[in-house]
């Protein structure tokens, strides 16, 4: 009785993990549009003024994973906008935005070293939905996001410049805020 039971399991594994290796298999590759504004910045608007440029490979396939994760939310055939910003020489930020159904409305923010082919380890996600189109849905006098949504800033004085993503929060009537995100870039991405 115990070598049936032993052999049942060896046959749940293996059926666990052809499951996994087929849907492995599923990843769909997205379309992106880069953009690299004058302004080394982005934009919280419907735009995509700058230049284009290219997408290194490995900032597509961090990408591709990342939007493969919201899959049942997206909308078929979208063209996704990513901005590129100079963070240093040879390192820059790229900043997926993805607009997708049922009001999602995230930027996912990674780093790449073009000298060393390192892409961050751990992209950042943060929420956008009250930042769009300039606070549209906000009088003017309530508007927080006065100035560039990003900045590079030696925020804690050590030499070092730091990336700074601002984000619009809000609930309800409770309360509105300006939330400062602030990434250091490290050697080790």
């Amino acid at each position: 009785m115990n070598k049936d039971w032993f052999v049942k399991i060896n046959v749940i594994l293996i059926f666990s993990g052809f499951v996994t290796f087929a849907c492995a298999q599923s990843k769909k590759e997205f379309a992106f549009l880069v953009v690299k504004r004058d302004d080394n910045n982005i934009s919280t608007f419907r735009d995509s003024l700058g230049i284009e440029v290219d997408l290194p490979f490995q900032v597509k396939n961090k990408f591709d994973s990342i939007l493969n994760s919201y899959e049942e939310f997206l909308l078929p055939k979208t063209r996704f906008l990513v901005f590129n910003i100079e963070y240093s020489a040879g390192v820059e930020i790229y900043i997926l935005k993805v607009n997708g159904s049922l009001g999602i409305k995230d930027y996912h923010i990674l780093a790449f070293d073009h000298g060393r082919n390192l892409v961050s380890k751990q992209p950042q996600k943060i929420n956008g939905k009250w930042m769009e189109n300039g606070e549209s849905g906000f009088r003017e006098e309530h508007r927080l996001l006065d100035t560039s949504p990003t900045e590079l800033k030696d925020y804690n004085s050590d030499g070092v410049l730091e990336f700074v993503f601002k984000q619009r929060v809000h609930n309800g009537t409770s309360y509105n805020a300006l939330v400062e995100h602030v990434f250091s870039i490290e050697q080790d991405m």
